[in-house]
């Protein structure tokens, strides 16, 4: 889990212990940030990987032209 992610759970429950947030919304919140969490490194892992592989280069073919 990355810190920002860590940083708004803890937010949120602070929020929910003091009372500024319902029952309605706190899970639902608590899931988006657990979500999101999981899926940014996911995410980023996977644009470093597509980043470092090699680049094909797809010349053009010639011109054909029928008679």
């Amino acid at each position: 889990m990355d810190t920002r992610g860590l940083a708004e759970l803890v937010v949120l429950a602070v929020g929910y212990k003091a009372g500024i947030l319902t029952v309605p919304p706190y899970p639902a919140l608590v899931a988006m940030a657990l979500v999101t969490s999981v899926l940014t490194g996911r995410a980023l892992s996977a644009i470093r990987r597509a980043e470092r592989r090699p680049r094909q280069v797809v010349q053009p073919s010639a011109a054909r032209t029928t008679v």
